[in-house]
């Protein structure tokens, strides 16, 4: 069967419609047992018509002096891995219940260090800084409080970090 399926392949790049509605027709029931064994039955019918369009899409790369299994498999294995990438970015973790972090003394006096050294650069370098790094507020949300572009914030993010690490370093060497 699977030698009847590269002669379909072949007859295919050269036209042959028959031959092609032959091989789209008895390549379903294999499609289905290939992605039955690795996916949710919800989403193989999908798998199988997904592979098919790309079969179809790029059949003009298929080299006839080549057997046709390896580089449907190929195509096969493709479908899949998009389907797992697909669900594992998107696939969130529920936690049972509240975590709750004890606030402790050296947090406190870490916080009261950063004010200090964000009081040692420009006012807006300090506030964006705040707002962005510790607060947490993106670019966006930044850009919006204060009225500066999202390009400005940057830069000024950037500018105010290089001038607390140059501020640290100077400390730590005259703590030496």
């Amino acid at each position: 069967m699977k030698n009847q399926w590269d002669d379909w392949m072949r007859l295919t790049l050269t036209g042959d419609k028959k031959a092609y509605k032959q091989l789209l027709i008895a390549l379903q029931p294999w499609l289905m047992a290939f992605f039955t064994k690795r996916v949710p039955s919800a989403v193989v019918e999908d798998l199988v018509q997904e592979t098919m369009i790309t079969l179809h899409e790029k059949r003009h790369t298929y080299n006839p002096s080549q057997p046709f299994m390896p580089w449907l498999i190929t195509i096969a294995k493709h479908r899949w891995i998009d389907y797992l990438r697909k669900i594992y970015r998107h696939q969130e973790v529920a936690l049972d219940k509240e975590i709750e972090v004890p606030i402790l003394d050296s947090d406190i006096t870490i916080s009261s260090d950063i004010i200090k050294l964000l009081q040692k650069i420009p006012a807006k370098q300090a506030e964006v800084i705040d707002l962005v790094k510790l607060k947490e507020m993106t670019i966006e949300q930044a850009s919006q409080k204060t009225g500066y572009s999202s390009s400005l914030i940057k830069v000024m993010i950037h500018r105010g970090l290089k001038h607390l690490n140059k501020i640290v370093k100077e400390e730590k060497n005259d703590n030496i």
